[in-house]
C-alpha cells in the first residue's frame, strides 16, 4: 500500500463498525463465502452466524471492553505517513479522539 491507502483503509472500517457491529459484517461475509463455496442453503446462515458470534467472543477476550473504531482510528493516525496532509485526518483529528476517550472514560469532552 502507498501514501495514505493504509490509513484510509482502517478509518472506513471503523465507519463500517460504527454502522454495524462486527458480528454482523463476519456473518455476512461467511454466508457469502459459504453459498459460493457450495455450501447447502440452510447450512450457509447457520454457520454464519456461529462464526460471526464466535468471532465477537474472540474480539472480547483479545481486547476486553475495547472500542474497536476508536482504536482503529488510533492506528490510522499512528501510521499516517503524513497527517496534515491525510484525507482522512477529520476522522482521527485530535479533537475527535479527545473526545471519544472522554466518553469513553465517563467524562466531558
Amino acid at each position: 500500500m502507498t501514501g495514505h491507502a493504509l490509513c484510509i483503509l482502517l478509518c472506513e472500517l471503523a465507519d463500517a463498525l460504527e454502522l454495524q457491529p462486527l458480528e454482523n459484517i463476519v456473518a455476512s461475509s461467511c454466508e457469502d463465502a459459504l453459498r459460493a463455496g457450495g455450501a447447502p442453503a440452510w447450512l450457509a446462515p447457520l454457520l454464519a452466524r456461529l462464526i460471526g458470534r464466535a468471532s465477537m467472543h474472540l474480539v472480547d477476550l483479545l481486547l476486553p471492553g475495547s472500542d474497536i473504531p476508536l482504536l482503529l482510528r488510533v492506528l490510522a493516525m499512528l501510521i499516517c505517513p503524513d497527517p496534515d496532509q491525510c484525507p482522512k485526518a477529520d476522522a482521527y483529528s485530535s479533537a475527535v479522539l479527545h473526545e471519544a476517550l472522554a466518553a469513553e472514560n465517563g467524562n466531558e469532552a
